[in-house]
């Protein structure tokens, strides 16, 4: 699973909006909000939007015969920015006056249809025309199992199941194993079912992903709500094959040797940006006496410190060492 470093740094020279941020909460109050906020798209050629300015805040306006305006959320930002794959820590540090041109071009750039996707009054995403919309309360309604909790961004939804299954990794060490499923309504990730594996002791968590299952998840393209609900269940019957060897696996770690302390520092920079990869590995404590599992707890603890999405890429990471 991959994804882009969101809001990588605080905007200093300008001001970007977000949307309601839910995290761990209980599905009631998701839907609700699923079920209330107020969204509409606009298709038209991207030349036919432009990027202004109020204040410190990014404004998108649409001038098509009269002009509609909404102010941009950071997802729109990121979103707009990943048309040409433009490296985007760079431009947190710009000059708005120096970066709105910038953005203007990049829509003059892209001239084609687009729809622009707004929520509650917000510019919210720009995505090609043939972009799947495969809305989080859709996923919900079609997913069978039991959810238990949501989190969720303008970015990602990642839903927690109830967990089914049970075992311990030494003596004492109870982990449950459920399912995570991811989405992004945005065009930051696809539909996806994982393993979700949960410490009892201290709470942490990761994410495996599924060996048969459509790899990388289903991508918002050219997806039929029935294509959605197929490999819903495929996926949740590899993800019931699956948990059986990934309990070997973790049971395994506990005596397995740490991995390549280059390569996990070079992962973790890519997750966290260089050099707070380096940084982050060097508190890991008593390397020399540390195995794999110890590692795995190390990764799973810190990550519920940071933001939503770079959780994700931490505990996938985690869950990636395991099952290899």
């Amino acid at each position: 699973m991959t994804m882009d470093q969101f809001a990588a740094a605080t905007p200093k020279h300008f001001e970007l909006s977000s949307g309601q941020m839910f995290r761990l909460a209980p599905p009631a109050q998701v839907v609700d909000f699923l079920r209330s906020r107020e969204t509409e798209s606009v298709d038209d050629n991207a030349s036919s939007f432009r990027v202004s300015m109020h204040g410190r805040r990014f404004i998108l306006e649409h001038v098509n015969g009269a002009v509609q305006q909404w102010p941009m959320r950071h997802a729109f930002f990121q979103k707009l920015l990943r048309w040409y794959h433009v490296p985007r820590k760079p431009l947190y540090r710009m000059e708005a006056d120096a970066l709105l041109p910038f953005l203007n071009g990049i829509l003059r750039l892209i001239n084609k249809s687009v729809t622009v996707r707004i929520e509650d009054g917000e510019a919210l995403t720009i995505t090609s025309p043939l972009f799947a919309d495969v809305r989080d309360l859709d996923v919900l309604d079609r997913f069978t199992q039991p959810i238990e909790k949501i989190t969720r961004t303008d970015f990602l939804m990642r839903a927690y199941t109830l967990l089914r299954v049970q075992a311990e990794a030494i003596p004492g060490d109870l982990c449950g194993f459920g399912a995570n499923i991811f989405n992004s309504e945005t065009g930051f990730l696809a539909l996806e079912v994982t393993v979700y594996v949960h410490r009892y002791v201290c709470s942490n968590g990761a994410t495996v992903a599924l060996p048969r299952t459509r790899a990388g998840g289903l991508v918002h393209y050219d997806v039929s709500p029935d294509a959605c609900e197929r490999y819903l269940s495929a996926a949740m019957t590899d993800l019931n094959e699956t948990i059986p060897a990934l309990i070997a696996k973790i049971q395994a770690a506990c005596t397995r040797r740490l991995p390549d302390e280059r390569a996990v520092v070079a992962r973790l920079n890519q997750i966290v940006d260089f050099p707070h990869g380096k940084t982050l590995y060097g508190s890991f404590q008593s390397k020399a006496s540390a195995t794999l599992y110890d590692l795995f707890n190390f990764l799973t603890n810190k990550a519920k410190s940071y933001p939503p999405e770079r959780q994700m890429q931490i505990e996938a990471y985690a869950g990636e060492l395991l099952s290899s």
